[in-house]
């Protein structure tokens, strides 16, 4: 059963739009949020599209393959901006000829699916404009800054462009609270904002993932996007472009994993990604029921979960399955024999069928991505989109603050969970259900983070009163020898002489 999905009126006047605000400190909140009436809202977007993509191609032409090609990766996790070196094309390999590429005719998308690709075009047009700095670095690029900087001082203007016409009418009265007008623009813009990276961090992960999910699910609630109108096909050619341009963020300014497991992780950056490439390999109805399908055997001609590991099949499937394009980036970003760098999708991939997966990636998101404080504690929540509310009381939660946080047991151990489960619900909705929500690793790695956030606050500050000259081109500083321990010259004086 699909949680109820709510219809929001924009022209209402009696809407209390207000700007989104932090709400997750500690477990206490993310219990919480497992009450509200926003997770709610996500789960049900979350299965609607999910409904929606089953038993469904992503159009020819729609991916970038040359995000994905792994034939000719050079070298892991670096930017590829100033790569010179043009790709060679394999011979085995998928990319589609450029005729058969252009089939997929965009012109014949409905308005609002195009008024999000305009959106995504035009940060795509502010990576253009903010190459990243040249020289070494630790962690991301500087410039990653810039262009959030950039992108924070338009998204309202574009906004109003691309959708005023569904907000901004005669008859609609924004709100006024303290002197500022507020309206839908005001809650909207947070979700997209936060859908490319941190701009302290100079990070990406799931969180930023849930939060496009949480635009997607805006533009469902108001029926800017209309539930019953928009197919498939539309919501895949959303997601595809929004996949393409965050790969190409990550890769650009060498954006770090958000809290990334490592290899005892799903992926580096990604989880929602697989869910849907999941869902396009089964019949979500037929799913629901438990029962077997025709359909999805023969749409899937005898693909298994397996053969994502064939490097043929792959190829061939990259551009037109989210999950076959998930495997691809991994192989393009990281070398090495992929059961050892990747060693739980290896196990999913080996051991599970598409349908188990699917329920087993989505039971997984609850408890690993909606469930997990270091995730969701950086999802802020508004008066009507998401707002924070027991969904069913109907009365405001519980605001606390972090001084009115406990401190957190170190040796809390998370859940695992069996994605070979029937259940494809998620946790929160079991009363009594238990999670511990900060791991060893995951209090290990807050650690980590309060020090490379002090080792960027200083590299921020030198770069603000230092002014450079040279072959730098503004580029960032270079620090001391233990910073830099595979890139700096051996001996101190050559340092030196290099600067």
């Amino acid at each position: 059963m699909q949680p109820e999905f709510v219809h929001i009126d924009l022209t209402d006047a009696k809407l209390k739009w207000l700007p989104p605000c932090k709400r997750i400190y500690g477990p206490k909140e993310v219990e919480l949020f497992k009450k509200s009436i926003a997770i709610d809202r996500i789960s049900g977007a979350l299965s609607l599209i999910c409904e929606k993509i089953s038993l469904t191609d992503v159009p020819p032409g729609v991916l970038d393959d040359r995000q994905v090609e792994f034939e000719n990766a050079y070298h892991p996790g670096v930017a590829l901006s100033n790569h010179k070196k043009t790709p060679k094309t394999h011979p085995n390999s998928a990319v589609l000829p450029n005729k058969e590429a252009q089939e997929f005719d965009f012109n014949k998308l409905s308005e609002p699916v195009k008024v999000v690709l305009r959106l995504l075009k035009r940060l795509d047009a502010l990576i253009a404009e903010t190459p990243p700095f040249k020289g070494p670095r630790r962690y991301g690029n500087m410039a990653c800054r810039d262009l959030h900087d950039k992108l924070n001082s338009r998204i309202d203007n574009w906004i109003r462009k691309e959708l005023g016409k569904w907000y901004l009418k005669d008859d609609y009265a924004s709100n006024n609270y303290g002197g500022t007008s507020y309206n839908f623009e005001t809650e909207l813009k947070y979700y997209f904002l936060g859908s490319f990276g941190s701009r302290e961090r100079l990070d990406f992960g799931t969180g930023h993932e849930l939060s496009f999910l949480a635009f997607i699910a805006s533009l469902l609630m108001c029926d800017i996007l209309p539930r019953n109108e928009t197919t498939g096909v539309e919501y895949l050619v959303m997601f595809s472009k929004y996949y393409d341009l965050v790969r190409k963020l990550i890769q650009t300014y060498t954006l770090e994993p958000a809290g990334s497991h490592g290899v005892w992780g799903l992926d580096d950056h990604f989880h929602l990604i697989y869910i849907l490439g999941a869902f396009q390999m089964v019949d979500f109805l037929s799913l629901e029921k438990g029962e077997k399908s025709m359909k999805a055997l023969n749409y899937r001609m005898g693909l298994t979960p397996a053969s994502v590991l064939n490097t043929r099949i792959l190829k061939q499937n990259r551009t037109r399955n989210l999950y076959y394009n998930a495997i691809a980036f991994i192989k393009r970003v990281k070398f090495g024999p992929f059961n050892e760098h990747s060693p739980l999708l290896f196990d999913v991939c080996t051991s599970k069928t598409w349908e188990k997966i699917a329920k087993g990636m989505l039971k997984m998101y609850y408890g690993e991505v909606l469930s997990k404080f270091p995730v969701v504690q950086h999802f802020y929540f508004g008066h009507v989109l998401f707002p924070w509310v027991d969904r069913k009381t109907g009365q405001p939660l519980p605001e606390t603050s972090p001084e009115d946080e406990e401190p957190t047991d170190v040796d809390m151990q998370s859940n695992k969970y069996d994605i070979s489960s029937n259940d494809i619900s998620g946790p929160f909705d079991k009363a009594g259900s238990a999670t511990n929500y900060r791991s060893g690793p995951e209090v290990a790695m807050d650690s980590l983070y309060g020090k490379r956030e002090k080792e960027l606050e200083k590299l921020h500050t030198e770069r603000e009163i230092t002014s450079f000259t040279g072959k730098r081109d503004g580029g960032e500083l270079p620090t001391s020898l233990s910073m830099w321990p595979t890139n700096t010259p051996k001996n101190r004086n050559d340092l030196n002489s290099n600067v």
